[in-house]
């Protein structure tokens, strides 16, 4: 049945995303508070997936399955210093859509509950937030029960490879972090750390020497940062941060800002490019508005081209005439009048044989 809304560009998207906060004068980050989100679904037009040419309601570009506001989405929230950061990596994710209708050569995203649809949003350290789309459109298609498990499987994957790839970037950010610019200890987490490798009295001033080698380390980097975090104790979080946002951009994922909004190859988009092909059926015609149809898939080349299906020669009915009276019997053919023999030819008649001449008689002398 059509009862999902084709979603368009201009359908509003608010959202409740939980981040991180650091609050101004504060030397390290607390934990994580809610956002207000809200932007349309075309963003900016940089990250998103819409297709101009399928039109309707007026101004009304599709957008394709898959979509993403992408980055600058306002947030509304507790002060906090990486608000900034959250914004420029920002991102809200649509999942559902209908294989039956192609938007230049993708599935249309549409609302999964009619006019509404729910959407993944960026959060920090992990994405444990969504996004409400009101789909407010007359345009409506139809999802298949294979749409919607696909819908709610991608919706599954992206999320745990947004959150596997966080943790890592974020472990790796801090081990990072701890070598070049260690977080300074009071001299009693010092104690803490060296109980047990050092014995007596000698404690104290092993503590006291961590404690100036970490200083030391981390003052390299005072020089660096923005005046309202310039003290030794933001020196880590500062560089934790600093070195998860340009890894998490190198690297990429399935949401938000990273290289591979211009065009560089990020293994975490590869791996989002992949797991989305496996079910998404790319033979389906575009039935889009604005009169442009994709064209057939091309065949794979060397192979042999398709020959054209044979048409069955329909067969000739009878052809009607008179009915057909009943057939006489057939008349007893007549005996054939032998020959008459012929005469004997009779023999020829013998040739006469002549007789002997007379004998001349001898003359007589007077």
């Amino acid at each position: 049945m059509d009862i999902h809304a084709v979603m368009k560009c201009w359908h509003p998207m608010i959202g409740r995303d939980l981040h991180v906060v650091w609050p101004p004068g504060s030397p390290a980050p607390i934990a994580p508070a809610p956002f207000i989100t809200y932007h349309i679904l075309l963003g900016f037009g940089v990250v998103c997936s819409v297709a101009p040419t399928h039109n309707s309601m007026g101004f009304g570009w599709t957008m394709q399955k898959g979509t993403d506001i992408g980055f600058l989405i306002p947030h509304v929230g507790p002060p906090s210093l990486l608000t900034p950061l959250d914004m420029i990596f920002s991102a809200s994710k649509s999942y559902f859509g209908s294989s039956r209708y192609m938007a230049e050569g993708k599935p249309v995203a549409c609302a999964l509950f009619g006019l509404v649809n729910f959407n993944l949003n960026c959060g920090s350290p992990f994405p444990f937030s969504v996004g409400v789309v009101a789909a407010l459109n007359t345009h409506m298609v139809s999802m298949s029960i294979g749409d919607i498990l696909h819908g709610f499987l991608m919706f599954g994957i992206e999320f745990g490879l947004q959150c596997a790839l966080s943790w890592l970037i974020g472990k790796g950010a801090d081990k990072i972090a701890a070598r070049i610019a260690p977080a300074i200890l009071s001299k009693q987490a010092a104690k803490a750390l060296l109980r047990g490798t050092v014995k007596g009295n000698a404690i104290n001033s092993a503590a006291r020497a961590l404690v100036a080698q970490q200083t030391a380390q981390s003052a390299r980097f005072l020089p660096y940062l923005p005046s309202f975090v310039r003290s030794i104790s933001a020196v880590n979080p500062v560089v934790s941060n600093a070195l998860s946002t340009a890894i998490g951009f190198v690297v990429g994922g399935p949401m938000g800002l990273d290289a591979g909004a211009f065009g560089a190859p990020t293994p975490g988009g590869a791996a989002t490019e992949w797991s989305n092909n496996q079910l998404n059926n790319t033979g389906v015609q575009d039935l889009g508005g604005g009169g442009n149809q994709a064209p057939p898939a091309a065949p794979p080349p060397g192979s042999p081209a398709p020959s054209p299906a044979p048409t069955p020669t329909p067969t000739p009915g009878p052809t009607p005439g008179p009915t057909p009276g009943p057939t006489p019997a057939p008349s007893p053919a007549p005996t054939p009048t032998p020959a008459p023999t012929p005469a004997p030819t009779p023999a020829p008649a013998p040739a006469p044989n002549p007789g002997p001449g007379p004998t001349p008689t001898p003359g007589g002398g007077n």
